[in-house]
């Protein structure tokens, strides 16, 4: 996760947000709620592709 916060701290939105797709993609349970609280990519929280991602229902599939 820490290069996504990475590339977005450096305006690279694109690297950004495919960073955090591949954490999302791994990571059980769903991140929504604390994960938008990271600091390093606040930035992308007005990007839609970002907003889109963290809504998917993919992305928020329980567990079990």
């Amino acid at each position: 996760m820490w290069l996504g916060g990475v590339y977005a701290v450096t305006g690279d939105e694109d690297r950004a947000i495919a960073q955090v797709a591949r954490y999302v993609e791994h990571l059980r349970p769903p991140p929504s709620p604390p994960f938008r609280g990271f600091a390093d990519i606040a930035k992308l929280r007005s990007e839609p592709r970002f907003e889109a991602l963290l809504n998917d229902p993919k992305n928020n599939a329980p567990l079990f």
